[in-house]
């Protein structure tokens, strides 16, 4: 599973808007950090995400995808 996540990471880092940052990966969980005034709409980077991190892995001749859920909030506690 965690290299699904860097998987991941690595396709949403290649495809975030210049004013996102991803700030930390943690199990599985990535923190990005968007400016409160962006030029990108929150309903698109969660699309982006949504479609970055969404990886198809084959078992056994079976596909499994992994579900995605995207959180926002203004802080930390707001999201957790």
């Amino acid at each position: 599973m965690s290299d699904v996540i860097l998987k991941g990471m690595v396709n949403l880092w290649k495809s975030l808007p210049p004013d996102c940052t991803i700030v930390f990966n943690i199990h599985d969980e990535i923190v990005i950090q968007i400016p409160e005034v962006s030029l990108t709409p929150h309903d698109t980077l969660k699309m982006l995400m949504i479609d970055c991190m969404t990886i198809p892995i084959e078992i056994h001749g079976r596909t499994l995808v992994i579900p995605v859920n995207v959180t926002t909030g203004m802080n930390w506690q707001e999201v957790s």
